[in-house]
């Protein structure tokens, strides 16, 4: 359940945001108006305010207050708060607590507090920041901590996956190798105060890439420790390699690579077999609306999971093969896919494509940033910002 008060009265320009515990403190001002508060069940309550130029907030300081409480064990993301952004002058503010939770194969943050404004400005240059040790591709990305960590995939015959943590500049700190010397550290997530990792022996040539001669399988799962030790938390099956991480209501679950099989985390060592729907292979995970979604690279259908209920097919989209990394974006569950380069928006009447990134054939992962969607693609390794109306923009 998620609880969210919003008071748009006077307050906007006379009052001051106050701690979460005590919304009166330091009030400096509030005329209240009637039916200005407003409650919302995190699913399918919203507050849409037309424009008027008394909402512009022009060029001076200005407060938001708001007071939410999240319950720790949602079935989705929070996303925003409150957002006066217009997507075509890409003019305004957004105020969202953020999880990309399927960007691709990690959890790549959780529960983050984002603020942004925009004025318009083109997007920057991209800036290199490194190589972390001597990856040959970097499977996952996730904040922990207040910190960047990597998972990548080194494919030596005495090589095997590491961790890194950003360190600013090009400079990237080794947090260890997987201790199954499999070749590759292939999602993250962070999850109750500890940073998780998952190993992989990933089949090299699937991306173009020399096999590697690592014969280490993986399928692991480790908690990484402030003194840098990798604990162990138990093997997913048979799996020779995890595909995804995911906290959903207040569990982490895992999905494998390469054999099908979906597993909940039990403490310790211990995993408990969740299946797949017909016995199809489902890689990344994403929460949304109380349910677990799945896409695959069989059927390039998405999947959802209940606890209660168990797995079901939810559809199959047309003109794709695979189904890749999920995005939650103006409350509406996005997918990308294989080999059409689109990306999907679940709608009340089925799936709709938001229109295919330029001439790309794959869209592996995606994310919210600034309030706004972009997703990374292949073969060309272009990252495109959603625009609306079907445009996306390299």
């Amino acid at each position: 359940m998620l609880r969210v008060y919003l008071q748009l009265s006077l307050i906007l320009t006379l009052g001051a945001a106050a701690p979460a515990g005590d919304p009166g403190r330091d009030l400096l001002g509030l005329w209240k108006l009637p039916g200005d508060d407003g409650k919302f069940n995190g699913t399918d309550r919203e507050v849409v305010i037309p424009h008027s130029r008394e909402l512009d907030v022009g060029k001076g300081d200005f407060t938001i207050p708001l007071w939410g409480h999240f319950e720790q064990a949602l079935g989705g993301v929070v996303g925003d708060l409150g957002t006066k952004l217009d997507p075509q002058t890409h003019r305004g503010w957004s105020l969202s607590i953020v999880s990309n939770a399927a960007a691709a194969s990690a959890q790549a943050n959780h529960r983050q507090l984002h603020f942004s404004i925009d004025d318009g400005r083109p997007e920057p240059p991209w800036t290199d920041c490194g190589r972390p040790g001597e990856a040959v591709y970097v499977f996952a990305l996730a904040v922990h901590d207040g910190c960047l960590y990597s998972g990548t995939c080194e494919p030596g015959v005495d090589a095997a996956g590491h961790v890194h943590r950003y360190a600013g500049g090009t400079v990237w700190v080794d947090r260890g190798r997987a201790p199954d010397k499999a070749n590759a550290v292939t999602a993250l997530a962070s999850f109750e105060g500890s940073l998780y990792a998952a190993t992989a022996k990933y089949r090299l040539r699937g991306s173009s890439l020399p096999e590697s001669p690592n014969e280490h399988h993986g399928g692991s799962v480790y908690r990484l420790q402030g003194d840098g030790r990798w604990i162990h938390c138990g093997k997913l099956g048979d799996a020779e390699a995890v595909s995804s991480l995911v906290v959903y209501r207040g569990r982490l679950y895992a999905s494998s690579l390469y054999s099908p099989g979906v597993w909940r985390y039990e403490g310790e060592s211990r995993w408990t077999n969740l299946g797949t729907p017909g016995g199809r292979r489902v890689e990344a995970l994403a929460p949304f609306n109380g349910a677990l979604y799945g896409g695959g690279y069989d059927a390039g259908e998405v999947y959802r999971y209940e606890p209660d209920l168990g797995w079901k097919v939810v559809t199959a989209i047309s003109d794709a093969t695979q189904t890749y990394g999920f995005a939650v974006y103006r409350g509406r569950l996005h997918v990308g896919t294989w080999p059409s380069g689109s990306v999907f928006r679940q709608d009340k009447e089925g799936w709709t494509s938001t229109g295919r990134l330029g001439n790309e054939k794959e869209v592996m992962g995606m994310a919210i940033y600034g309030g706004r969607l972009y997703a990374g693609t292949l073969p060309l390794a272009e990252v495109y910002r959603y625009d609306g109306d079907g445009r996306w923009t390299s």
